[in-house]
């Protein structure tokens, strides 16, 4: 692992060691001032190296030019009372300013360090990856070659359909089958991105994206069973969701240093949003709003629609896979990377918690039982 001499760590370590000590010498210092004797900051900062020492000589400052003066400074139970008070409060309020100013101090030297040896470091960063997938292949390399297996079957299958559906002049429901084609074609990108992620150790990456590849499902399963009028609302809904982002962009445009969106195209996606609005009524206006006649709700959720495509079954393992992509406390303190209970902070690949995202990809709730049930065995295998 690349240590530079200057590391963050070791510099922020230094700068918080140094911490008691220079408010000690701020308490002599204040003391000394009430005797009529000023320090000034540098002699402060040099008094706070003279304490850490502890060698017993005489501490000298000041201009001695006109004779040596001495002076004794007493420590009563009263200063150190105040000494802990401030320390007190510097870990308490005062941390934050060092933890930057380390941080603004260490970055060019970690950056020259890092720029000098990094030569050496990619080398044996690339030396260590190779290693640890060499090992994660021996162990979970067969099941993830049959998750790349059902992947190129299933684009087999999509370049079938596709090419199929293409041909014939006449469709009864047009717009499903386009729509359901994008999805299928979508589902296949995101699983390739599963593959990918397990192949490097990222289970709660994969876990994440599987979340992604449960929604799509559940979305091209509900518009099968609905038909072509639903899949027209969700073409449509298209509009609502620009507007949305519309809306979003021109808050924030001028912070970023964007520049804004014209006034003309503006009132043309405000005019689009009316029309569809109007056309399909208030209720479509919201997140799934495309669903809302089909379910008879005024806000549908994605439970809901889980719930009419038939695989709400798995809203246990969606929610834990939504832990993998919002900041909430759950997805902090637990990792899939991680075996059993221990407090350790995962910054990286791990060749544990494979099995559920793997499983999942392949699992019955995308309608691939069969080979779901050849797959398993390695999925779970310890």
């Amino acid at each position: 692992m690349w240590e530079p001499e200057n590391s963050y760590q070791r510099m922020l370590e230094d700068a918080l060691a140094d911490v008691p000590y220079m408010i000690a010498a701020k308490v002599i210092s204040d003391k000394l001032s009430t005797g009529g004797v000023e320090m000034t900051e540098v002699e402060r900062e040099e008094l706070a190296e003279h304490l850490k020492k502890l060698d017993g000589e005489r501490f000298v400052f000041g201009d001695l030019s006109s004779g040596d003066e001495l002076v004794r400074v007493e420590i009563t139970a009263a200063d150190v009372a105040l000494l802990n008070e401030r320390l007190d409060a510097f870990f308490t309020e005062g941390v934050v300013s060092v933890i930057n100013g380390v941080g603004e101090a260490a970055s060019g030297q970690i950056l020259l360090a890092l720029h000098a040896s990094w030569a050496e470091e990619a080398e044996g960063q690339q030396l260590d990856r190779a290693g640890f997938c060499e090992r994660l292949h021996a162990r979970w390399g067969e099941g993830i070659d049959l998750l790349r297996m059902h992947l190129t079957v299933s684009r087999e299958f999509g370049d079938l359909a596709n090419t199929t559906l293409r041909r014939e002049e006449e469709q009864e429901s047009p717009v499903l089958a386009d729509v359901l084609l994008r999805l299928h074609a979508r589902a296949c990108q995101v699983t390739d991105e599963i593959a990918c992620l397990l192949s490097g150790g990222f289970s709660d990456g994969a876990m994440a994206r599987w979340r992604t590849l449960h929604e799509i499902a559940a979305v091209a399963l509900f518009l099968r069973q609905h038909g072509e009028q639903v899949a027209q609302r969700y073409v449509d809904h298209e509009v609502i969701e620009s507007a949305r982002a519309a809306r979003d962009y021109d808050e924030c445009c001028e912070r970023l240093g964007y520049a804004a969106m014209g006034e003309a195209e503006l009132q043309e996606v405000r005019q689009r949003h009316a029309e569809v609005v109007a056309k399909y009524g208030p209720d479509f206006d919201g997140p799934y709003g495309w669903a809302a006649e089909a379910l008879g709700l005024k806000r549908p959720r994605l439970r809901d629609v889980q719930v009419g495509a038939g695989i709400d079954h798995m809203r246990a393992h969606y929610r834990l896979a939504s832990h993998n992509v919002h900041a909430n406390p759950k997805g902090v303190f637990f990792k899939l990377g991680l075996l059993g209970d221990v407090d350790v902070l995962l910054a990286g690949a791990s060749n544990a918690g494979l099995s559920e995202p793997g499983q999942n990809a392949v699992s019955p709730s995308c309608r691939s039982a069969r080979l779901w049930e050849r797959s398993r065995p390695q999925w779970t295998a310890t």
